[in-house]
């Protein structure tokens, strides 16, 4: 039946596209989180240039480290496509 054909057809199209837009929509929040680690890195670059406790430059170079960790974690996760994560329970 012709009108079978055409409407599983559709569905398989609708699901690829629905695929597509999941994956983009996936890969902006990857930007903007990548843009957010950015921005978090240049604050406290410009917090350390300043005079700070021996403490508190401790703790920035740490918060720097970790920012800088999960922004190389980000930049690879954009650039191979990553859409779902896996999760151990």
């Amino acid at each position: 039946m012709p009108g079978t054909d055409f409407s599983h057809e559709m569905l398989v199209s609708d699901r690829h596209i629905t695929s597509v837009l999941v994956m983009v929509k996936v890969m902006v929040m990857y930007l903007i989180c990548l843009a957010l680690c950015v921005q978090d890195l240049n604050r406290l670059a410009a917090l350390v240039r300043g005079e700070l406790t021996k403490l508190a430059r401790g703790v920035l170079c740490a918060l720097i480290t970790i920012d800088v960790h999960a922004r190389d974690i980000i930049s690879e996760m954009v650039v191979n496509k990553v859409c779902h994560v896996l999760c151990s329970s």
